[in-house]
């Protein structure tokens, strides 16, 4: 799908979100740097995360980097908008996704 194709989702960070991302990375920088990525691609695959059930509405994506705490990123989207819910840091070291 090229960047024409993609819907044009606006982004949306709930206060929660926010609150909980302060808490797990202080370093706005390097907070900011890491959600780039994922904005970019979910606003063009939304669905390369994980539904949290069948019929739910809200998805998530584990993320494990080098450079940033082993997070699970939840959120919800639809045509005209994508809406990151809460970040929670994941038990271990992150390499027990939450399958």
């Amino acid at each position: 799908m090229s960047d024409e194709e993609r819907p044009n989702r606006s982004i949306v960070y709930e206060e929660r979100f926010d609150r909980e991302l302060e808490q797990i990375e202080p370093d706005f920088v390097q907070a900011d740097e890491c959600l780039r990525g994922l904005e970019w691609a979910f606003v063009r695959r939304p669905e390369l995360g994980y539904q949290s059930s069948q019929d739910s509405k809200v998805w998530y994506f584990p993320l494990v980097r080098d450079d940033f705490p082993p997070v699970c990123v939840f959120y919800t989207f639809d045509d005209k908008s994508l809406c990151f819910l809460s970040i929670r840091l994941m038990p271990g070291n992150g390499s027990d996704h939450l399958d």
